[in-house]
């Protein structure tokens, strides 16, 4: 996969004993997020998301470029809240 640029952003939830990391990169102007093999979460959850070696799965795409970490951290939570990852 070619990103347009190596930057990225982190973006964590830890709340209520949660530990949930997602890396978001920029591609085409699109800010895509990827949610790694390493997180406090059940991952049959996961089977629906394309998953990219080295990235993990890719989670959310949001048509914005250069989010802010305020705004990414609520379309993660958003994301979080909607597939009922932290809201069972």
């Amino acid at each position: 996969m070619c990103l347009d640029n190596l930057d990225h952003l982190h973006v964590g939830f830890y709340d209520n004993g949660y530990d949930i990391e997602a890396t978001i990169y920029q591609k085409n102007n699109v800010s895509i997020f990827y949610l790694d093999d390493e997180q406090d979460i059940d991952y049959d959850q996961l089977k629906k998301y394309e998953h990219i070696k080295n990235l993990g799965y890719k989670i959310l795409e949001v048509n914005k470029e250069n989010l802010e970490y305020d705004e990414a951290y609520n379309y993660f939570k958003k994301w979080l809240n909607d597939n009922r990852i932290i809201n069972k």
